[in-house]
């Protein structure tokens, strides 16, 4: 029924007379009584509700019950029932003329509000209040079963805001406690895909410790599966071995005194052509560089014989003098003490580390240990040699593992399980496909297709570890695998209503999140296909919160960074170029501005939430029909 009929103005002095001492504009003593012209003054602001509108003409109730009726021109946004304010433009001839003061939008919307609620026949408490004001907000039918359905879900879901369910119901999303827990996270920030990853990561070692309790060949079958849903790509083949880059000297001395070193040990003519020309790899001069220890080893321990040998027997029983004859010998060893060796060491277990290899990660005992696992299957006897010396991939390593567990012993299983290298090697393994890396971002197709690997492997996990234990699923781990597979279907939904992902990456051995929002406006958009508008949000472990605002208008870049603090802000203002000219060369032409940043990401207001503007909610018509 339209609010604009006769039966509203009843209606509405049904509800202010019936309780005269609740009513909100006045007391009833001049009910009914019309105010004379001597009353009124020209200027005079009134205030009242409007119980009559036609053609031009206005019947007002005021606060003390008395009527005004005069003209009223050119108002096409009030309507009976509105409580309004009015100025008395003049007093003539026996006729008022009234000019209406605009409703604020709270006001408009609370004369709405209030209407709705008269005609449902609900109370006007506070919880039905911001039920229609929400509907109203989000340019919602206001109909009784409309209202109905967000009550009767209000209750049902005791967390979630009202403007969450309203929400939930306008983009059809099922108004679920998972579905609406998961929107409060989006709307107070804690809803950060790389966190839930990271938190199921930190609760692998209780996963494990679980695989390693059951019996024999159940754990034997658990560690099988396991294995296979994080590394469903398993390959024999052996990797090939980046050498590393060149290693850069302290300076020429350093580089001399350092060729001076080796070439007491027969150094290969090739190898000192290397190091003169700066072309020799970090691996290249490593091997050497240990070779040449050895060697000096040898030459010590030699020398060292053959003292001892020379020694009169007598003088061997005499420790002191045995001290003596040693310490004058010259240790050919002690050149190694040379601090450029210790800077090259260092590089080269970067190198090891970020080549994923073996050798950057574990010392000697622990590779030893996971060799001697590995020969329980005779096939990995090549890959277990390569596991001693440090030189396997950690990619290998696992797969070696993985083909060994059907060859190994229980004991072994069960101490490999609880081991803190196989730990890390499932969290490592994990964390490389459970964060993207630049590359990835690039494609669309690859961003899909992460996370459906990722949803995979934590529904595999989670459906494996309930058929072990059915009270996993209570379990931190199993509640946290939950979480972050309800973030990434409440994500997939999100981006039904706008253009939405996160992306949780990994840089320079570093990690973050990322965000990506487009702004979509419709009819912008038909005035000039070629501009669009992005929001990237980042946080980062060493800048902090980051929002990057990108407009693009054909081969036009306007990027501007807000930015927490100014530390963050001198840092990248000092490296843009970089950025910048990358863009240059793509064909860009690029500008930026930093800003300090003042207010994070509204994601209801600035992406899901249109509010109707207030000129428009007049029109609302209300089926109140059950």
């Amino acid at each position: 029924m339209d609010l604009s009929s006769k039966k509203i103005s009843n209606s509405i002095n049904q509800r202010n007379t019936a309780n005269p001492e609740k009513r909100a504009i006045g007391k009833m003593q001049h009910l009914g009584e019309r105010a004379t012209l001597r009353q009124l003054t020209e200027g005079q602001v009134i205030k009242g509700e409007v119980t009559d509108l036609r053609n031009s003409q206005v019947s007002i109730l005021l606060e003390d019950n008395t009527k005004v009726i005069g003209r009223l021109d050119n108002v096409n946004w009030l309507s009976i029932g509105d409580i309004g304010t009015f100025k008395v433009t003049s007093v003539e001839a026996g006729s008022i003329k009234l000019q209406a003061i605009p409703l604020s939008d709270s006001e408009m919307e609370n004369n709405t509000m209030f209407k709705a609620l008269e005609e449902a026949g609900l109370p006007h408490n506070s919880r039905n209040q911001s039920i229609v004001l929400s509907l109203i907000r989000n340019q919602l039918p206001i109909t009784k079963p409309s209202i109905l359905n967000i009550l009767k879900q209000s209750y049902e879901l005791k967390e979630a805001s009202i403007s969450t369910i309203v929400l939930l119901n306008k983009y059809n999303i099922p108004a679920t406690h998972e579905i609406a827990s998961q929107f409060e996270n989006y709307l107070s920030g804690g809803n950060s895909m790389s966190n839930d990853l990271n938190q199921c990561l930190d609760n692998i070692p209780s996963l494990l410790r679980e695989l390693a309790l059951f019996s024999d060949e159940e754990m034997t079958a658990n560690a099988k599966h396991f294995l296979e849903l994080i590394n469903p790509g398993s390959s024999s083949n052996r990797e090939e071995v980046s050498t590393g880059s060149a290693y850069e000297f302290s300076s020429n001395r350093i580089k001399n005194e350092i060729q001076s070193i080796l070439s007491d040990f027969d150094l290969p003519e090739e190898v000192s052509q290397a190091i003169r020309n700066n072309s020799i790899s970090i691996t290249e001069l490593q091997n050497i560089i240990q070779e040449c220890y050895e060697s000096a080893q040898a030459i010590d321990q030699r020398n060292q014989d053959e003292l001892l040998a020379s020694l009169a027997p007598e003088d061997l029983v005499n420790q002191t003098k045995v001290d003596v004859a040693l310490a004058e010998i010259p240790k050919i060893i002690e050149a190694f003490d040379h601090p450029e060796f210790q800077k090259i060491q260092h590089a080269f277990q970067e190198h090891l580390k970020n080549s994923q290899l073996t050798g950057g990660f574990f010392n000697e005992q622990v590779r030893e240990n996971l060799a001697n696992f590995l020969e329980q299957n005779p096939d990995n006897a090549s890959l277990a040699q390569q596991v001693r010396l440090g030189n396997a991939s950690l990619n290998e390593l696992v797969s070696g593992i993985q083909n060994t567990i059907p060859h190994a012993t229980s004991d072994s299983i069960q101490q490999l399980l609880v081991s803190d290298a196989f730990i890390f090697l499932v969290s490592n393994e994990l964390k490389k496909q459970w964060l993207l890396n630049p590359e990835d971002v690039k494609d669309k197709d690859k961003i899909g297709a992460f996370y459906q690997k990722v949803y995979n492997q934590m529904k595999g996990l989670s459906d494996m570890m309930e058929a072990i234990s059915p009270e996993f699923k209570e379990s931190p781990a199993g509640s946290q695998l939950t979480a972050a597979q309800n973030n990434i279907n409440f994500m997939q939904m999100l981006n039904g209503i706008f253009p939405y992902i996160q992306l949780p990456f990994h840089a320079n051995g570093f990690s973050g999140n990322g965000e990506l929002y487009v702004y979509t406006k419709k009819k912008e958009l038909m005035k000039n296909p070629h501009q669009i508008t992005v929001l990237l949000h980042l946080s980062l472990e060493h800048l902090g919160n980051l929002d990057i605002h990108i407009s693009k208008n054909g081969m036009i870049l306007e990027n501007k960074f807000f930015i927490e603090d100014d530390q963050s802000r001198r840092f990248i203002k000092k490296n843009i170029n970089l950025l910048s000219e990358k863009l240059n060369d793509l064909g860009y032409s690029v500008t930026n501005e930093f800003t300090k940043k003042e207010n994070k990401v509204d994601l209801v207001n600035d992406f899901i939430a249109q509010k109707e503007p207030a000129t428009a909610i007049k029109r609302y018509s209300f089926d109140i029909r059950a």
